[in-house]
């Protein structure tokens, strides 16, 4: 991953009711939302998506992160979806393809109990939108991402993903530093939600074989649903940063029925 050191996409501001957000948009085609994951942004996951801004218009907001100019703090990941839902309105989104990654797969659970008629299909990547009891949760939280960045250090390319997220939490901090703090004690209770008894919209889960933070019992949990298509990939938490060209395909595959 080499140039990991600006924005290559189109810089933006749209004011909602609690915050004027950054969002990041370039690319023609299908609309595709993507959700950034647990204190990273925009900025990071920019280079994630290189590869699909010639097929499909891409969308990253900052929502209650960021560059965003937040005016009141969120107290539950349920704001989360209320003020995705409303950037979707005001951006005068009626149809798009929603992504969501890790924590942010959390919030498309508050977005099932809406609602969600301008979401056609969704993707989600290592997350759950089931209710997971998670033993010693906050210690498995912070030991995996201990593990997570101890193997990215162990190549060059990993470092080079290190050192963006370093970056892009440094950005965060500097520009909001209270939401940051925030984000960390909503991140760590957030796992505790209500059980989504049923998926009104076609989802497909990506779950890795080798993810420093989630065990096979939650692929085992999300068999419930009938809406829901599961894979299983080999590689780590974050594969799709250091394989870009493959979660272009697996986006594609997925939203193009191929």
């Amino acid at each position: 991953m080499s140039g990991l050191s600006k924005i290559i996409m189109n810089s933006k501001y749209l004011k909602l009711c609690y915050q004027k957000v950054h969002y990041l948009e370039d690319g023609k085609g299908k609309t595709i939302v993507l959700l950034p994951s647990f204190l990273l942004t925009s900025y990071s996951y920019q280079y994630v998506v290189r590869k699909l801004l010639t097929s499909y218009r891409v969308i990253i907001p900052d929502i209650y992160k960021g560059r965003s100019v937040i005016n009141t703090l969120p107290d539950s990941i349920d704001l989360y979806a209320d003020e995705l839902m409303e950037f979707l309105k005001k951006m005068k989104i009626n149809k798009c393809l929603l992504i969501g990654i890790s924590f942010s797969g959390i919030i498309v659970n508050r977005l099932y109990f809406r609602n969600i008629k301008e979401i056609e299909e969704i993707l989600i990547l290592n997350s759950t939108v089931a209710d997971v009891t998670v033993k010693n949760y906050f210690n498995r939280l912070i030991s995996g991402y201990c593990r997570l960045l101890f193997n990215n250090f162990l190549t060059f390319q990993g470092n080079a993903v290190n050192f963006l997220w370093i970056k892009d939490f440094f950005i965060y901090l500097f520009n909001n530093s209270r939401q940051l703090a925030n984000e960390i004690k909503i991140g760590v209770v957030s796992y505790n939600q209500n059980q989504v008894r049923s998926v009104p919209v076609k989802t497909k889960m990506i779950f890795s074989l080798e993810d420093e933070f989630i065990t096979p019992d939650f692929w085992e949990k999300h068999k419930q649903y009938s809406n829901i298509n599961i894979e299983i990939l080999p590689g780590n938490h974050d594969w799709f940063f250091h394989s870009p060209d493959l979660f272009a395909n697996k986006v594609k595959e997925y939203f193009e029925g191929k």
